[in-house]
């Protein structure tokens, strides 16, 4: 018996000795799980950190387009820091970038963020002058080439002075009121004005906004290839064009692109009959003409930057020049499409009734059933108070009963130049 015993005595003392060693080697596993698992906590805290430290730096260029410097902040509930460097060259051409460093608990992470200009913290028309606005002038805005999405047009002036910084003229002398349509803000250091119409969303004087401003003499800096003529395409290096300021006249009859990188400089008056696109920069030593071109260049990630010392007229595609006076007729279809609400694309779309034709018949199939709605049309139209079911706004409904004058001209312009 004392045989047995003590044999079961030396077998029991060994399975405690092999349970403390799992035991040892579970608390040993576990204490590097629970160093695994807290330094994964910190490392994402530090990460959240250098993402606000992004979001900082985008809030302060919303303030200010041209910001420059450091933003340094504490997050109030893991006390985490971070430090955001914003280098911004987009004045100049060049990019917007942030690197932005989080830190907790001695570990940091570190993100390097490169944003681009979006129409909501940017002006569409930002000038130091002032603006005359011949019969119509219309600012509409997209987020960015790739993201073509409609945001509110902004127009600016600095201009302060005597006169009122937007001027209204009946360019065409027939008794047209001169419109302006801002689907965003319509702002000035200086006076407003009242020889005009304005349809804005919110309009108002005494705006002081720091803008960008060019150098010509920078821009005009390094050599220059001497042309005596430009018929348009795209510029392959820096180029120069005109003799006098004064008396020289260059007129460009196609489509020009001014690559980024690429400067033009025409002395003189510049007429640019096709448009300019691109992402370079022009300088004009004299008044430029520039028509506007109406197919939109996806390419296209930053504009044209154009500098010119006297006067800037930006016109209509089809504008015609005579005795250096812009002339274009109004065009009621492209009038009326230029003062579609932003969000009507959107708003349409919701409950749209089946009965429904594409293209420029629309309007002539809704003229005809506002007047006596069935109630899928109801629905679309006014909804029933629900989100699900929102109707359109009064700012669409009111675009859309415009178009009753001229939907037959629509439904014929659409099938002449698209086939819808």
């Amino acid at each position: 018996m004392k045989r047995s015993r003590g044999i079961a005595l030396i077998t029991i003392l060994a399975i405690c000795a092999v349970l403390l060693f799992i035991l040892g080697v579970g608390l040993k596993l576990g204490g590097n799980g629970v160093l695994f698992v807290s330094q994964v906590h910190k490392r994402n805290v530090a990460l959240s950190a250098a993402e606000a430290g992004v979001y900082e730096a985008m809030a302060a260029l919303a303030n200010n387009k041209s910001y420059s410097g450091l933003r340094t902040g504490t997050l109030a509930e893991s006390k985490a820091t971070y430090r955001a460097r914003v280098t911004n060259s987009l004045s100049s051409g060049g990019s917007l970038a942030v690197v932005s460093t989080g830190e907790f608990g001695g570990v940091k992470r570190t993100l390097r963020a490169e944003l681009e200009p979006d129409a909501l913290g940017f002006d569409g028309v930002s000038v130091d002058g002032k603006v005359y606005v011949f019969d119509q002038g219309y600012v509409n805005a997209i987020a960015s080439p790739e993201n073509p999405v409609a945001r509110p047009g902004n127009m600016h002036t600095q201009y302060i002075g005597a006169e009122a910084a937007y001027q209204g003229r009946d360019f065409g002398e027939d008794g047209t009121q001169p419109l302006v349509h801002v689907t965003g803000g319509l702002t000035s250091n200086g006076s407003l004005g009242n020889t005009y119409t304005r349809t804005a969303r919110t309009w108002a004087s005494g705006v002081n906004k720091a803008g960008y401003r060019l150098d010509p003499v920078q821009m005009q800096s390094g050599s220059f290839t001497t042309v005596t003529s430009l018929l348009g395409g795209t510029l392959s290096g820096n180029t120069e064009i005109g003799t006098d300021p004064d008396t020289s006249v260059t007129k460009i009859p196609n489509k020009l692109i001014v690559p980024k990188g690429v400067t033009l400089v025409v002395n003189g008056r510049a007429e640019f009959l096709g448009g300019i696109a691109g992402d370079g920069e022009v300088v004009v030593n004299g008044d430029a003409i520039i028509r506007t071109d109406a197919n939109f260049d996806p390419n296209t990630k930053e504009g044209v930057k154009v500098y010119a010392s006297k006067s800037v007229f930006i016109t209509h595609p089809e504008a015609e020049l005579e005795d250096s006076k812009v002339k274009a007729q109004l065009d009621p279809i492209g009038d009326y499409f230029a003062q579609m609400p932003m969000e009507a694309t959107v708003e349409l779309a919701i409950d749209m009734p089946t009965s429904a034709p594409r293209g420029g018949a629309f309007f002539t199939w809704f003229n005809s059933a506002v007047s006596s709605p069935d109630s899928e049309f109801d629905l679309w139209y006014n909804g029933d108070g629900t989100d699900i079911h929102p109707g359109l706004s009064q700012e669409t409904k009111d675009w859309l009963l415009n178009s009753d004058p001229i939907k037959n001209d629509i439904a014929n312009w659409a099938s002449s130049t698209s086939g819808l």
